[in-house]
């Protein structure tokens, strides 16, 4: 039971640890752009490079089908859900 466990919480983590990768990568192209010489190019790359920081600060998330987003946070509460309603069952069952 406990290599299953482990086995359960460990994908689990996978995809929370790298959906928060991509969240953190995706938020910062917006300073990557902002850090380039964009003041030494013409106004239509720059209406461009303002276009991509705009779209790049929203972020990229990834979540399941829309659901929760799959970031650490979201593993935290997995876990501690988890706990709780393990907790709830072992009492509930020595009563």
């Amino acid at each position: 039971m406990i290599a299953y466990c482990s086995c359960m919480l460990l994908q689990i983590f996978l995809y929370t640890f790298y959906g928060n990768k991509l969240i953190e990568k995706s938020q910062s192209v917006a300073d990557a752009v902002y850090n380039s010489d964009w003041l030494n190019v013409d106004s239509a790359q720059r209406r461009e490079l303002k276009f991509i920081m705009q779209i790049s600060s929203k972020g990229t998330i990834l979540s399941h089908h829309g659901q929760c987003i799959l970031n650490l946070n979201t593993f935290v509460w997995i876990v501690k859900a988890s706990y709780t309603a393990l907790s709830v069952l072992r009492n509930g069952t020595s009563a």
